[in-house]
């Protein structure tokens, strides 16, 4: 039980201060309070009596269904509540309800004002009834006020999520908790700039104790909906606690809508002439089954973008994972020219109605190479002084430049030659490039006889003797090579050639 007391010593006797209240007549105002009792508020309920004298005492009362009416404050000394503790005022006001706080005060003018601030809990007031008490000798006069409008707001769990339904819907939740009374009004929309369309709901209510209620409301929406951007899903909530009603809307183009396309890096392979090649762009975890993907091509020192349109070198096939969103992988099929492709940028652009700008991911400048193509049989002619030039030609490759290398030697003593290389250019851009290597007899024989036949047998004394060629180029893993002997087919046949030909010049 807890009172606050209130005295006042004056020079008046009790006698002189009935007289007064007699000759004024006691009043006491109803107990001001709010119309509805808000859960988690501070409430304020106030009582003003009218001619009463300066000694008064002021009690408020707490009042429970079936138990008698206890003292939560009091002013002015409550004889009862005083003497049980002996006689201390303080010890008696510490022992009080602290949750109450209670603020009389004498006006003047035998005019009296008494407040009781609290905080209001449904669970702890619902159904009391507050009683404010003046006594005054032994006059007592009592206003009562009862916590009939009690009210409890829903409180909002989180932001509304989305979730994927496997029949390709969304699913969107709404959770409020800790309301009171049970009866809520709950109402989905979808808006777009041409209509309004109310949507059916689930609805599940808990009721928890003490006294408070929770509700989750779910709506699906078609995927079909959502492909006009525009379009925006609204819920509204309205509760007899709330001073009007509240509402959140969603649309895909929300900064945390959590289903747009991830677009990865452009995968370019090494691009050779004329050889077909796959340029792929995987594109992930994105709803709705909207998405619309353009290749184009920016030629190298141009910046006017072109479409592809050849259906053929397109291949755009969407699935679903797991997860319940979509993905792709857009592949381009091309056929490099230097022409075409050669320093020119290849860009996958993606859209999709939860995109405000599309999403673009580009290849930088293409580089083209074609690998060199080596002319076989390789040419060889047979010069004076026992000297045989060896032509080698490659063709068609790019770009220019290529390193060729000529080598003679036996085992590991390898000896570098020298040659000439003269260099064309193709119709489609490609280099042509023809290597001649003259090659002393002396190469296949030690000896200084240089007589036809004799270069001919010394040729054929010397099988392990090579002579080797060597070609290195940005298109090439490995550079690439040919070598001769003296026991190679080729030379046999290329001098047997020669021979038949001088005797029959003879």
């Amino acid at each position: 039980m807890l009172a606050t007391l209130w005295s006042y010593s004056g020079e008046k006797t009790l006698r002189s201060e009935a007289l007064e209240a007699v000759e004024g007549g006691f009043t006491l105002s109803d107990i001001d309070g709010p119309a509805k009792l808000i859960d988690g508020e501070v409430v304020t309920l106030s009582c003003t009596g009218n001619h009463w004298p300066k000694k008064t005492r002021v009690i408020w009362l707490e009042e429970r269904e079936g138990r008698d009416p206890e003292i939560i404050q009091s002013h002015g000394g409550d004889p009862e509540i005083i003497q049980s503790h002996g006689g201390d005022l303080e010890e008696a006001e510490r022992l009080l309800n602290m949750s109450y706080v209670m603020d009389t005060k004498h006006m003047g003018s035998q005019r009296w004002s008494s407040n009781l601030r609290f905080t209001f809990h449904v669970a702890n007031h619902k159904g009391v009834t507050f009683i404010c008490r003046f006594t005054s000798g032994k006059k007592n006069h009592e206003k009562r006020f009862h916590c009939n409008e009690v009210y409890a707001k829903p409180s909002l769990v989180d932001w509304v999520k989305p979730s994927l339904c496997v029949s390709g819907e969304i699913l969107y939740s709404l959770r409020l908790d800790g309301f009171y009374p049970r009866d809520i009004q709950i109402l989905w929309t979808c808006v777009t700039e041409e209509r309004q369309e109310i949507i059916s709901s689930e609805e599940q209510l808990v009721e928890h104790s003490p006294l408070t209620f929770s509700v989750c409301s779910k709506v699906r929406i078609s995927e079909k909906a959502f492909t006009d951007p525009t379009c925006k899903v609204r819920v509204t909530w309205e509760h007899g606690s709330m001073d009007q009603p509240q509402s959140r809307e969603m649309s895909i183009l929300d900064p945390d809508f959590p289903w747009r396309p991830v677009v990865e890096e452009i995968q370019t392979p090494r691009l050779f002439l004329g050889v077909p090649v796959q340029l792929k762009c995987k594109i992930s975890g994105y709803f709705m089954d909207a998405l619309a993907v353009n290749c184009l091509i920016v030629k190298g020192g141009s910046a006017e973008e072109t479409l592809v349109t050849d259906t053929k070198s397109i291949s755009i096939t969407s699935k679903r994972e797991a997860d319940l969103t979509y993905s792709l992988t857009a592949i381009l099929t091309v056929t490099p020219s230097l022409a075409t492709h050669h320093g020119a940028i290849i860009k996958c652009r993606v859209q999709h109605p939860s995109l405000e700008k599309p999403i673009e991911k580009s290849t930088g400048a293409l580089r083209v190479t074609a690998k060199p193509r080596l002319v076989e049989p390789v040419k060889m002619t047979l010069l004076e002084k026992s000297q045989i030039q060896i032509s080698l030609c490659l063709k068609r490759f790019y770009p220019g430049d290529i390193e060729i290398k000529w080598y003679t030697g036996e085992n590991n003593a390898q000896c570098l030659l020298s040659s000439k290389e003269s260099v064309t250019e193709g119709n489609d851009l490609t280099i042509n490039v023809t290597s001649d290597c003259i090659v002393s007899g002396q190469v296949f024989d030690n000896s200084h006889n240089t007589s036809l036949i004799t270069f001919f047998r010394s040729f054929f004394a010397k099988p392990h003797n090579k002579v080797f060629v060597e070609w290195k180029h940005e298109s090439l893993d490995a550079p690439e090579w040919r070598s001769w002997t003296a026991r190679g087919e080729e030379i046999h046949c290329r001098f047997l050639s020669l021979l038949i030909h001088i005797i029959q010049s003879l």
